[in-house]
């Protein structure tokens, strides 16, 4: 029973890769074309994740220094 599971996460996990590496090739591709590649998170998101971690962490870092 154990190895029927592993199994399944193996092959789950080999289909993740490969799907990986055709999304690598077509970003390569693009590249070479002198298409730029939009993958990622927009500018209003890292300010918003930074300006979360201010916060989350502004408690730590500032009230033990003072």
């Amino acid at each position: 029973m154990i190895k029927k599971s592993f199994r399944a996460y193996i092959t789950q996990n080999q289909q993740i890769v490969f799907n990986a590496g055709k999304d690598i090739q077509l970003a390569v591709n693009k590249l070479k074309q002198g298409v730029s590649i939009k993958d990622g998170l927009g500018f209003f998101y890292h300010i918003a994740g930074f300006l979360g971690q201010h916060f989350r962490f502004i408690s730590k870092t500032y009230l033990s220094a003072v």
